[in-house]
């Protein structure tokens, strides 16, 4: 009887184990991804302190890893541009329909990243922030060892 509980155990572990690596490509226009890349976006601009506010100009992908109940792992491939709203003004940062990436394709400078954001949502704000920023790299050079 023992070992049936041990196989049982055993084969849900690795049964979990495998489910927790998989990643899947999940909708930018869901709306948990949509929240942890505006919180991304929102860190990348502060940690590097631009004159100009960066945004996404186009987004490449976006997976998600469900590891528990409790959040999901993101990682997103997204272009990078500057926009036209001075970091520091009272601009409600990207959320303003006032900060625009100009067309012109010089003024922009478009460049690569990826962000990795660890979500909960569920989390009681005054406890936990529901979101974490776990990796950042661009091909600009910018990176944060976190």
């Amino acid at each position: 009887m023992i070992w049936k509980i041990v196989v049982l155990a055993v084969g849900f572990s690795i049964g979990i184990s495998a489910w927790e690596s998989t990643w899947i490509d999940t909708n930018i226009k869901e709306k948990g991804a949509q929240e942890a890349l505006r919180f991304a976006v929102d860190k990348y601009n502060h940690r590097f302190n631009h004159t100009f506010l960066r945004q996404v100009y186009r987004v490449l992908g976006a997976e998600v890893q469900t590891k528990d109940v409790f959040g999901w792992n993101y990682i997103f491939a997204v272009e990078m541009g500057k926009n036209t709203c001075i970091d520091g003004t009272t601009a409600l940062r990207l959320n303003s329909t006032d900060c625009v990436v100009p067309d012109d394709l010089q003024l922009v400078q478009i460049y690569k990243c990826r962000f990795g954001v660890w979500s909960q949502p569920t989390a009681n704000l005054t406890e936990l922030p529901s979101h974490w920023l776990t990796s950042l790299s661009c091909d600009n050079g910018e990176q944060v060892n976190l």
